[in-house]
């Protein structure tokens, strides 16, 4: 059950990487004033999820505790 936990968290932690990536590729775009809430709720819900990996995903955990969310997705999407 642990594992399955930890695949779905890597899952909704990928998503929700691509998704903020997305923002910040269309930050200077018109209209993107409206955007700054689901930028928020993300950096909240990516900083929980990397709270939440165990602690033998130490590459990961740093990478999202630096706020180094690229290199997080990166990692993510070379596994």
């Amino acid at each position: 059950m642990a594992q399955s936990r930890n695949f779905d968290t890597l899952n909704e932690l990928t998503e929700a990487l691509r998704e903020l990536m997305h923002l910040i590729e269309r930050a200077a775009d018109p209209g993107a004033e409206h955007r700054k809430s689901r930028f928020r709720e993300l950096i909240e819900r990516i900083d929980a999820l990397g709270a939440a990996l165990p602690p033998t995903e130490r590459s990961l955990r740093h990478y999202v505790k630096q706020h180094s969310y690229a290199k997080a997705l990166a990692y993510l999407e070379e596994a």
